[in-house]
Parts: C-alpha cells; sequence; structure tokens
C-alpha cells in the first residue's frame, strides 16, 4: 500500500516503468521505410518487413515493431484515394498553367466575362451516406428497383448565379448540348467565355459551329481539372439538397431538383468562383499574397515562391495621381479586396534579373504603366532580386534613370552602403539632397548619369568595399 511503502521506502509514489530501451530500427532503416511507404503506400507491414530484411539482412522484427515505429514517424493507415495516371503529368500541368496565362493575357474577368457549363447525373438511389439506428443495429434506407434511365442536368452559372438549367431523361449528348446554348445564347445578352470540359462530345465541330454562331466564344478547361469549374460545388450543393428527401419516383427527384437550384444565391456562385481562382497561382509557380498594407490602407506586397522558398517585396502605393505619373493597377474585381486586389503574376528564371525586368518593360511598354500596374512591376522585380540573392553576387542596375544598388546574398551590405551614401551626398551636397521622400531616395542635383556611379562608388569605398560596376560610365 501507499502507507507501506512511505515507511519502508519514503516515498508515496510508484517506481518509473520500462526504461531506455534501444529501439531496433535505425535512422537508415527509418529512411528506408520512407522510402518504401512514398513509392508504395499501400504496402503492407508484412511485405515491409520482408523489404527490411532483404535490405538489412540481420535484423529479427516483429509485426508490432514496425507497425510502431511507422506511426511514430507520422505513417497512418487510410482509404486510399485513386488518381488518373495523367491527372498531374508534364502535359497535364503545362495546360492548366495555359489555361490561367490566357485569363491574365487577355484580361478577362473569370466573374463577369465567363459562364460555367456541365452535366451531372441524379438518380432514386441519391441519399445522404449517414442515418440513426439504435445502438448495434444498422441504419437502413429502402430504395426503389430502378432500372430505367437516369436524369442528367446540364447548367449554366455565373456571378449573376443560376443563369438556366435542363433536366434531361437519359445522357446529355451532342444534340441536347447544342440545344441549350442556343438557349443560352437568349438569356445572355452580352458576349460570353463559355467555359466547358474538354470531353469528347463538347469538342465536336457542329458543338464548335453552334457556339460560333452565337455572340459567345468557348473556353476549354484543361484536362483533370474539374477544380477550375465552380460549377462543380453548385452541382455538389444541389445534390446535397435532393439527398436529404426520399425519392420514392420520378416526378419527386425532378421536384427536388427544381427546388435545390432555387436556393443556390449569387453569393454561393461568387463565392465559388472566387475559390477557383485560388488555384491559379500555384498553377503558375508564383505566388502572391494580399496581405501587406501601407500607410494609407493600399495593399503593396508581392510574394513570389518559386521552388518552395518564398521571397516577399514590397512596393509601396502612391496616393498621388498626376497625368504624367505611372499607373498603379488593381484586379478590380469588386468582390476581392474591394477591388485592390493583385492577381497578376509571372514566372520566370530569378538567375536572370535583367531578362525578368525586360520582360515586365516588354509585357508593359506604356508610358504610364497601365497594363502591369506601376505597383506590380517593382514588386515582382523586387521578389525575383531576393530569390536570386543566393546565387549571384552583388549588382548593381540602372533602370529609367533610377539606380538600384542591390545586395545580394548579404542584406547588411544594403544597409551600409545606403548609410554610407547618405553621407557622401550630405558632404557634397548639403543637407537638402538627403532629405528622403517616402519611397526611401536620395535627390542630389547631379549632372549626369556617371555622378550617380561615382556617389555609389564613394560610399562603397568609405566602408572598405569592394564592387564591380559592369558597363561604360
Amino acid at each position: 500500500s501507499i502507507v507501506d511503502r512511505f515507511d519502508r521506502e519514503g516515498r508515496i509514489t510508484s517506481k518509473p516503468r520500462g526504461g531506455d530501451k534501444k529501439s531496433i530500427l535505425n535512422e537508415q532503416h527509418k529512411n528506408f521505410l520512407e522510402e518504401a511507404i512514398e513509392q508504395e503506400p499501400w504496402i503492407t507491414i508484412a511485405d515491409l518487413i520482408q523489404e527490411l530484411v532483404d535490405q538489412f539482412p540481420n535484423l529479427q522484427l516483429s509485426d508490432r515493431t514496425v507497425a510502431r515505429y511507422i506511426r511514430n514517424m507520422g505513417f497512418t493507415l487510410k482509404r486510399l484515394t485513386v488518381v488518373p495516371e495523367g491527372r498531374n503529368s508534364d502535359d497535364t500541368i503545362q495546360k492548366r498553367k495555359q489555361y490561367v496565362e490566357r485569363i491574365y493575357n487577355e484580361n478577362i474577368n473569370i466573374y463577369s466575362d465567363m459562364v460555367y457549363i456541365d452535366e451531372t447525373g441524379f438518380n432514386l438511389h441519391l441519399s445522404t451516406l449517414r442515418g440513426r439506428a439504435r445502438h448495434g443495429q444498422p441504419a437502413i434506407r429502402k430504395v426503389v428497383n430502378n432500372r430505367r434511365k437516369n436524369i442528367s442536368v446540364i447548367a449554366a452559372i455565373n456571378e449573376d448565379g443560376v443563369l438556366h438549367y435542363k433536366s434531361i431523361l437519359g445522357s446529355v449528348n451532342e444534340e441536347i448540348l447544342t440545344t441549350f446554348i442556343n438557349e443560352l445564347n437568349d438569356i445572355i445578352p452580352s458576349g460570353k467565355f463559355l467555359v466547358m470540359d474538354n470531353v469528347r462530345f463538347h469538342r465536336t465541330d457542329v458543338i464548335k459551329e453552334a457556339i460560333e454562331n452565337t455572340i459567345h466564344e468557348i473556353f476549354y478547361l484543361p484536362p483533370y481539372s474539374p477544380f477550375l469549374n465552380p460549377i462543380e460545388n453548385c452541382f455538389s450543393k444541389v445534390k446535397n439538397s435532393v439527398a436529404r428527401i426520399h425519392l420514392r419516383n420520378r416526378e419527386t427527384i425532378l421536384g427536388r431538383i427544381n427546388d435545390a437550384f432555387n436556393i443556390v444565391t449569387e453569393e454561393d456562385c461568387k463565392g465559388w468562383i472566387r475559390h477557383t481562382s485560388s488555384y491559379f497561382q500555384p498553377i503558375l509557380g508564383v505566388y502572391y499574397f494580399n496581405n501587406k498594407y501601407d500607410n494609407v490602407g493600399n495593399e503593396n506586397e508581392l510574394v513570389a515562391e518559386i521552388a518552395a522558398s518564398i521571397f516577399r517585396a514590397a512596393a509601396l502605393s502612391g496616393a498621388s495621381t498626376r497625368i504624367h505619373e505611372v499607373l498603379e493597377l488593381c484586379d478590380r474585381i469588386e468582390q476581392d479586396y474591394v477591388g485592390k486586389g493583385l492577381l497578376r503574376a509571372a514566372d520566370l528564371d530569378v538567375k536572370d534579373q535583367k531578362t525578368v525586368d525586360e520582360f515586365l518593360l516588354k509585357l508593359d511598354n506604356i508610358p504610364n504603366k497601365s497594363n502591369l500596374g506601376a505597383n506590380a512591376i517593382p514588386g515582382i522585380s523586387f521578389g525575383v532580386t531576393k530569390a536570386g540573392a543566393t546565387k549571384k553576387p552583388i549588382l548593381l542596375e540602372v533602370k529609367n534613370l533610377m539606380f538600384f544598388l542591390y545586395p545580394f546574398s548579404i542584406i547588411k551590405i544594403g544597409s551600409e552602403v545606403y548609410h554610407s551614401l547618405k553621407s557622401v551626398i550630405k558632404s557634397k551636397y548639403d543637407q537638402d539632397a538627403t532629405n528622403v521622400s517616402d519611397e526611401g531616395d536620395f535627390a542630389p542635383n547631379i549632372q549626369d548619369n556617371k555622378e550617380c556611379f561615382k556617389l555609389l562608388k564613394d560610399a562603397i569605398k568609405k566602408l572598405v568595399l569592394t564592387i564591380k560596376i559592369e558597363g561604360e560610365y
């Protein structure tokens, strides 16, 4: 008892159990197991043991030992998800990228310029997957023996909600889709991009001709990409609503389908479209998030994610909008960040800063930068600069009479050169030349570009640093 233990040993707690028993499996075994499981997630414990013994002949293992070890490694047994082999092939990934790039390059508004079309099926066996029953008894739902044709629904949505839908006995075919497109053309007054997946009967000459005869244009989704069509979310809501009611006959299911489509709102559709756009950034491979604000509350940070590394750079948002100033550009999608969202992106080689900047300037060669936007261009450029900082030495670059010192690898150099430059300018041009504006630059009264290079060299020499400045000056 506790009393006897206290009288005998002066303690009331139990002795610690177990001991420092060393695991049979070490780091080498762990790496082998990780690779085996990642290559074949369906592999059994028995097969894992066999492969371990084949690779490490002196091991003696039990099922429990290996099962406990891989559980401690973070692997759990779960239901397998079957994925088509081509879903994430290089060709599919490239086609997804081309799809998103076309949206950006043609400045397509995914809310107002696109109409999303697809088909889905219903039958009398449609039901929820869970039910209630007494303890120890199964939850049973009786269904009608139905050997007749299922019901198909073809529908179209955009930011205004469900534009049109039809219920058809059997499957949707070329003729039904053509009729649907003609009916949709009467409903939509202005030209839109009709977004559809690339199943075979969507791509026939008859369908293409039917759309060409309307005021609309066809826009095919990339293969294996249902997540890029927001109407899939619409069908999910409709089916969940239909499944809640016991379907006794075809009239019941038709009525439930109509009721379910009637509860789909404009806000639902806008939310589904917004969710679809969240895939655009990963598809392009360069991510931009709107999560930093300047002193006037405007978003000004672009984040470039390249090869699983994140590099951030902020481009200040200016409040002045005089006629000769460059133009800041936002997405102008009122539903996202009150029209101030920044989703423009460029997928470029971060090791080639000059090519990146030339590419940006070529994309927006308009004097006031109203194509990409003056807030987006430097943000992308600076983000790429940081991304390449681990690979290249210090670099000086000139852009449109503005001089940028890029301190690759050691950011400390940039800070020190900045303060040294302030001292050099102040001694040569007096205090007024070092009054820093909101953008953080200096404005000495120089007579030519060569003087800028000399100032930078003097500032660097003052710090006992060396820098290679390429080009004539």
